[in-house]
């Protein structure tokens, strides 16, 4: 009787208590017996319902794909995908460390576009998704399913050879199904080089990968952060610490900085090794909070937690005249624009794009039914989380 009560508990106490996360991810400091009933219990009361019998308090989002208009505008195009790099501590936005000296020499140059942007969530595992299928809100789950807007999907059925590497610990890459994995000729994460599921590597390590493509092809090339998350000390080389070592704070700046580093030498092999008509595009899955005195993510009560940076660089004005265009006009731009502005790069077009008059940001769930933001910039109303 005990353990059918138990079983019957979990999943009951998550229904009653929406705003309750406990079992979407692991905790660490639980042990294995409270974490298992944890997911029992989010399993059974929110991915049951919501995602096998689309029990979804929120409408669904659906889109048809794009109509291929070319053979595609760059012939290389790089995204560095950051983890949990917010713009507010970048000193190129006007932070007041200096964490991003090469980012505020490019600033000055020709062929750049530089923006701060708002993430599609606050979660890798939601706004990676939703970036990669193009899904500009809440309910996006069955449109990520159909892969008709999926971008590898796309730059494959454009002569593209498409490439993910991956810095971070294989055993949380589980979100590559939902990303367009069959549809990726070259995957390779941090197991192949330590054969431990469990550990990352440092983001050095993309440029080793970054080395083996051939740029004489048309490729697009994914390299994917573990960037600036937690734990901060241990994302950048013990000999580079710009910023000391003696503090959450000043370790989040280290990896800040170590990204700064990390792009300008992806720019540089670009500039050195590809051939014409490249495209550098750098953002992030989504922000931090940071402070001398805590550190955390993952939601709305600092903006830092969702504002990303937006950096873009080519060879070639048209695709930063392109970028203009989509995204130039934005206080902040929402990560479905650069969605679509990657979408065009690749020679596709949607009937209309979204612009900057209002976006959302999911908070844990790819459904939103734990709740999102929207914000409503073209009204004089104030941010709201909502469900739709």
């Amino acid at each position: 009787m005990l353990t059918i009560a138990v079983v019957i508990f979990y999943p009951v106490r998550q229904t009653i208590n929406q705003s309750n996360t406990l079992g979407r991810l692991p905790v660490m400091y639980h042990s294995t017996i409270k974490s298992s009933f944890y997911t029992w219990g989010y399993f059974a009361a929110r991915v049951v319902p919501e995602e096998v019998f689309g029990l979804s308090r929120v409408r669904p989002f659906a889109s048809d794909a794009p109509t291929q208009v070319s053979s595609g505008e760059a012939h290389n195009i790089v995204l560095i995908m950051g983890e949990s790099l917010s713009s507010d501590y970048m000193s190129v936005f006007g932070f007041s460390e200096p964490t991003t000296p090469w980012l505020e020499t490019q600033s000055q140059q020709t062929n750049r576009f530089l923006s701060e942007g708002y993430s599609g969530g606050l979660f890798t595992d939601v706004s990676l998704p939703f970036f990669f299928n193009a899904i500009p809100k809440p309910n996006g789950v069955k449109q990520i399913g159909s892969g008709e807007t999926n971008i590898f999907r796309l730059a494959k059925e454009n002569g593209y050879k498409t490439h993910f590497y991956s810095t971070q610990a294989n055993y949380g890459l589980s979100l590559m199904s939902i990303l367009g994995r069959g549809w990726i000729d070259h995957y390779d994460d941090s197991y192949s080089i330590t054969n431990n599921s469990y550990k990352g590597v440092l983001d050095g390590e993309l440029l080793t990968w970054l080395d083996t493509v051939d740029l004489n092809k048309k490729n697009l090339i994914v390299l994917h952060q573990t960037g600036s998350h937690m734990p901060y000390a241990d994302r950048t080389p013990g000999s580079y610490k710009p910023f000391g070592s003696t503090s959450d704070y000043a370790e989040y700046m280290n990896s800040v900085h170590y990204t700064d580093d990390l792009i300008k030498q992806v720019q540089s092999r670009l500039e050195q090794q590809a051939s014409e008509n490249w495209v550098l595009i750098m953002t992030s899955d989504h922000g931090q909070y940071v402070t001398k005195n805590t550190a955390g993510h993952g939601n709305f009560n600092h903006e830092s937690n969702y504002k990303v940076p937006i950096y873009i660089s080519s060879d070639k004005r048209s695709n930063i005249d392109l970028a203009q265009s989509a995204l130039g006009q934005c206080d902040k731009v929402f990560q479905i624009q650069l969605s679509y502005y990657l979408t065009e790069l690749l020679g596709f077009n949607y009937p209309t794009s979204p612009d900057c008059s209002k976006g959302y940001i999911a908070g844990s769930r790819l459904t939103g039914d734990n709740g999102f933001l929207r914000i409503d910039s073209s009204q004089e109303k104030e941010s709201e989380i909502v469900f739709e």
